[in-house]
């Protein structure tokens, strides 16, 4: 099997976040939040090459996140990506910074986002992603979730019969695929194709409660704060 190249993009906006001040910087027990994703990313254990690129607009993030990588995770091939001031807006999302990113660095034959905001994602998952692309066993996946209970949109339920006594199933089987958000993973021919990181094909890599945490809010912070003290 030909080795291949992958490019893990790690998005890291310098503009303050609105509802948690300082979350990209913010240490979480005992490092800052972004260490908890690139210590798991530095475990993976992979026959290909594999580059980790900070994307952000800001010096600051770059500088910061490159000083404190260097003095804890020495052997991470840790990179950096400047992404244009116009995609450091709330508008800007996943698949338009993908779009910039692969533009400047389209020599991988893979490449995976991941959000610093899911924290507890182990480096399992991330292998298991990883192997799926390799393998050839799909073109793209994402970590994602059951989510089991009743969804309105508008008011209107999405996965239950509101109209009829027989409408109501048990929550339990009803059964939703919920994104974590935290990483996608997809060939350089998908995106090419299909301008977005995912479609109906791609497959779902399901994870733990714990991994799935993605971290929004103050109150999700706190949270996190909990149980980071309890992981190893």
């Amino acid at each position: 099997m030909t080795s291949k190249k992958i490019a893990v993009e790690i998005p890291v906006k310098g503009t303050p976040s609105l509802r948690v001040p300082g979350k990209n910087t913010r240490n979480l027990n005992d490092k800052p939040l972004f260490g908890w994703l690139l210590t798991s990313l530095s475990k993976i254990e992979c026959n290909s090459k594999i580059d980790f690129f900070i994307d952000s607009e800001s010096d600051y993030i770059h500088d910061y996140i490159e000083l404190w990588a260097t003095k804890n995770l020495p052997k991470l091939n840790l990179k950096h990506f400047k992404r244009p001031a116009v995609l450091a807006g709330d508008d800007a999302n996943g698949n338009h910074l993908l779009m910039e990113f692969i533009k400047h660095n389209n020599d991988y034959d893979i490449y995976m986002q991941s959000h610093i905001t899911c924290p507890f994602v182990k480096t399992e998952t991330f292998e298991r992603l990883i192997s799926i692309i390799i393998k050839g066993e799909s073109n793209s996946a994402y970590t994602a979730v059951d989510f089991i209970g009743w969804i309105r949109k508008n008011n209107l339920p999405i996965n239950y019969d509101c109209h009829s006594p027989e409408g109501l199933k048990r929550s339990q089987d009803s059964k939703l695929i919920q994104e974590t958000t935290s990483t996608y993973i997809f060939s350089k021919e998908f995106f090419n194709l299909n301008n977005t990181r995912t479609n109906e094909t791609s497959t779902p890599v399901f994870c733990t409660e714990l991994e799935s945490l993605d971290i929004d809010t103050e109150f999700d912070f706190s949270l996190a704060e909990i149980l980071s003290s309890t992981i190893n």
